[in-house]
């Protein structure tokens, strides 16, 4: 993920994190900070940034005093809609008189892909601006949820019968 602001005081800021590594690069006006410890980079003059937090809960730098909000925490809707996905797969999962009426798979199987879900979700809402695209987004992210996880369990029970 890559992240571009521009500040009064520091200047212009680059801010990449890899998703899957959690490796976090940080560039001002141009040139990239040599990065010393986990949080902390440098500039070519021996000035320390400091940087705090990540993608999913947010990013500050600090320089000289100055702190710049790279990224803004989630809001509470967002983590609302993540925790609903897992909790609705555990509750209807893992409940035989549900899964009769309308069967989804849950357990490990269940939870690990609702978990990816909820990941995703987040991750693509904080991208929207609007927060009721970012609700629809949580939606749509639910519904094919369900649905993946419906053509799972049909999947399980046609080969069981």
């Amino acid at each position: 993920m890559r992240t571009v602001v521009q500040d009064n005081v520091i200047g212009h800021i680059i801010y990449e994190e890899n998703f899957w590594t959690g490796k976090k690069n940080l560039t001002v006006n141009g040139k990239p900070l040599k990065k010393t410890s986990r949080t902390t980079f440098c500039f070519e003059d021996g000035t320390t940034a400091t940087l705090k937090g990540g993608f999913f809960s947010g990013a500050k730098v600090t320089v000289k005093n100055v702190t710049v909000n790279l990224i803004s925490p989630p809001k509470w809707y967002e983590i609302a809609i993540a925790i609903f996905m897992l909790a609705f797969v555990i509750a209807w999962g893992n409940s035989p008189s549900l899964c009769e009426i309308f069967p989804i798979v849950g357990g490990a199987i269940g939870g690990g892909i609702s978990g990816i879900f909820a990941m995703l979700s987040v991750l693509v809402m904080k991208r929207a601006k609007n927060p009721l695209i970012k609700v629809l987004i949580g939606i749509v992210f639910f519904a094919v949820l369900v649905l993946v996880l419906y053509l799972i369990a049909m999947f399980i029970i046609d080969i069981i019968t």
